[in-house]
């Protein structure tokens, strides 16, 4: 399960996470403490870690794996291991995959682990399985028993997926759709033609792509260029995890007239995610090619929310324009309208523009009223092309408008352990048998909490259902009324989640919430939030933590602030983000590092602290993502993205084979914060361990 820390638990705290990385077949399971109960009062089995330790998403090497390491020896249920209790769970939460086969690992003198197997690669063209694209690993109650006396068997758990690579799609504008990250145009081949490389972040699925929607504008035409052919898919490119698509155009279209390239919404779906139509697709996104990628048809240049929880955007384009023939006929309300203005989600669906939309100069204010209930998802907008005209006379009307779009926020929930639904992060017991469930993510739609999926979970695994449950006027948590013996037995709390019935609760969207089970954890203050307002900058408020707030970070509570021997780093200058509008200032950071070994293996703690400047605010300043690396000279052993925590501290764990760290040269550890709408990135000098 993704726990709480046993003390100290901050705003942001998520358990504690033990990373085991170059892990083969056989682990070591790491002990955590589950809320303010000792670990050893637990007698059912708790997942401590999940980890990719065979890569997939391509057409050869081994079969795809995922270890799951529990605080205790495991056992098969009667009847053995059932695939189906053991789900990795995609950022949209109705991105799921199965492993096509369940075995303890042997090997190391202990029992603790499962080795997940997936979707092996059946040869050129079919891809093994993409397990690295997914955030989480949702264990379903029962899947495992404890060899304990009694018999005592899992609640329904999860775990962040270690070895993600999630983390590396984490930009402007992303969702879990492939998002278009490059081009590059070749010259050459195609008889004389040419062809364009389209890059994605993600491993990308290669069935049924079609030329059409991948196209290019020249600086001597209105008219985009649109591909006829595919002469080649990669799903994971040539280096890296990530897919490539080389698209061929008509003759006396020559590519190297391009001055932006364009990929329409829906033209990919990245491998292996199977969410409903339209999501986990890419969004309609273009690429400038030539300096500044100028075309003669308009293209939109900024775009931002009225006013915070606004279905209403203001949309500006590089010159004045007027009223396209289709733009805010959005009637299909989640579907795409060639024409119109549309807006990207988080899970990689679209909606457009509908009702009377608002001219004036170079600006055009339109409303998604489909996304009125959560417009805390929308990461992005979009001209299909054509929404708009400009005010040339010739030709009559003006030219169309080009297919273009701008990122209005940036997802720090799309990392690994979440979804873009509700996330349960914390469990307060309070007065009269209550208990606070409290979440993060979008807000909680009034009329979806149930109270026979709120359950307090017992020292053998069981559930005890709440009596009822009462959204808060905050909508991000839930009191359910428990009986004193529930509480009195409890030592974590439970949600049901994707694929179980009951159903807790469901966003605006009408996704269904996260799947897990916490520690119960002593009251803290308020939960920290962001709403997405002005051109992309994400602005906090206190109690509306959306898409866009930070996640909670992996690691025990609020780790240790600076002190002696504590290396900082400061970072000069500054720059700006969403369009100008927010100048982002320079931090500093400081590192401490502490080692200790555990027979073949070392167990390092890296942690330290962010310190804001002037003018910053801890909701603003304490966000976004820090990568530990473990060096062995100048080799790295282990590389880590931990969130930074609502009080700007930061704590990594991992957990490594001796073996790896042989040599006389220093083991160091270093930090890198990678900075947010109001900081900008810094790193800190290495810490000898």
């Amino acid at each position: 399960m993704i726990r709480f820390p046993a003390r100290g638990l901050g705003l942001a705290g998520l358990g504690a996470i033990i990373g085991v990385l170059g892990l083969s077949s056989s682990a070591f399971g790491a002990v955590a403490g589950g809320g303010n109960t000792p670990a050893a009062s637990v007698l059912y089995p708790q997942v401590q870690t999940a980890t990719v330790t065979q890569r997939g998403g391509n057409s050869g090497g081994g079969q795809p794996q995922v270890t799951a390491c529990f605080n205790t020896n495991v056992v098969a249920p009667g009847g053995g291991f059932n695939n189906n209790n053991f789900v990795l769970r995609g950022f949209n939460v109705d991105d799921q995959l199965t492993p096509t086969g369940v075995a303890v690992a042997t090997g190391n003198g202990m029992q603790n682990c499962l080795v997940l197997s997936f979707r092996a690669s059946t040869g050129a063209g079919n891809a093994s399985a993409y397990v690295q694209g997914f955030t989480k690993l949702d264990i379903g109650a029962g899947a495992v028993n404890s060899p304990n006396s009694g018999t005592p068997t899992n609640p329904p758990e999860a775990a962040q997926l270690d070895g993600s690579d999630i983390p590396n799609a984490v930009k402007a504008g992303g969702n879990s759709g492939p998002v278009l990250s490059g081009v590059q145009v070749n010259n050459q081949g195609n008889g004389g033609n040419g062809t364009i490389i389209y890059s994605f972040d993600k491993a990308i699925d290669c069935g049924g792509v079609v030329a059409a929607n991948f196209g290019f504008y020249s600086s001597s035409s209105t008219t985009p260029v649109r591909g006829n052919g595919v002469m080649s898919c990669n799903p994971t490119g040539t280096s890296t995890q990530t897919g490539t698509i080389e698209v061929t155009f008509a003759t006396g279209a020559p590519v190297s007239s391009a001055v932006r390239e364009f990929v329409l919404e829906g033209a990919l779906r990245t491998l292996d995610h199977n969410g409903p139509p339209q999501a986990s697709v890419n969004p309609t996104q273009q690429k400038p090619d030539a300096p500044g990628g100028a075309t003669i048809n308009p293209f939109i240049v900024s775009a931002s929310q009225s006013s915070p929880g606004s279905a209403q955007f203001t949309i500006t384009y590089n010159e004045s324009v007027s009223a396209g023939t289709n733009l805010g006929n959005g009637t299909q309300g989640m579907q795409t309208t060639a024409g119109n203005i549309c807006a990207q989600l988080s899970d990689g669906s679209e909606t457009c523009s509908s009702g009377a939309a608002n001219v004036s100069g170079a600006t055009v204010t339109v409303s998604f009223p489909a996304a009125t209930q959560f417009t805390e998802k929308i990461v992005s907008v979009s001209d299909n092309g054509g929404a708009v005209r400009d005010q040339n006379t010739t030709p009559a009307g003006g030219n169309p408008s080009a297919v273009s779009s701008f990122a209005t926020q940036t997802l720090a929930l799309l990392t690994p352990g979440f979804v873009d639904s509700d996330n349960l992060r914390q469990c307060v017991v309070g007065s009269n048998n209550t208990v606070t469930y409290s979440f993060v993510g979008p807000l909680i739609d009034t009329a979806s909490v149930t109270a026979a999926a709120f359950n307090l979970v017992n020292t053998n695994g069981g559930l005890l259902p709440a009596g009822s449950a009462v959204l808060q006027g905050d909508r991000r948590s839930v009191v359910a009324q428990f009986q004193s013996a529930q509480t009195a037995a409890a030592v974590a709390c439970e949600v049901n989640g994707k694929g179980s019935t009951p159903e807790a609760v469901r966003d605006g969207q009408q996704k269904m919430n996260d799947q897990n089970t916490v520690g119960l954890g002593a009251a803290t203050s308020a939960l920290p939030g962001g709403t997405n307002s002005g051109g992309g900058a994400s602005q906090s408020t206190t109690g509306s933590g959306g898409p866009g707030s930070n996640p909670p970070g992996p690691g025990p509570g609020p780790g240790p602030g600076p002190g002696p021997g504590t290396t900082t780093t400061t970072t000069t200058g500054s720059s700006t983000t969403g369009g100008g509008t927010i100048t982002r200032k320079a931090t500093s950071l400081s590192i401490k590092a502490k080692k200790k070994k555990i027979g073949k293996l070392t167990r390092f703690h890296v942690f330290g602290k962010l310190k804001l400047p002037a003018g910053v605010t801890r909701d603003q300043g304490c966000k976004g993502n820090i990568t530990v690396k473990i060096k062995k000279g100048k080799k790295t052993v282990s590389s880590r993205t931990v969130g930074v925590r609502a009080d700007c501290t930061y704590s990594s764990f991992v957990t490594i084979k001796n073996k790896r760290l042989k040599g006389k040269k220093p083991t160091k550890a270093t930090s890198r914060f990678e900075g947010n709408n109001f900081l900008l990135s810094t790193s800190v000098k290495s810490k000898r361990v």
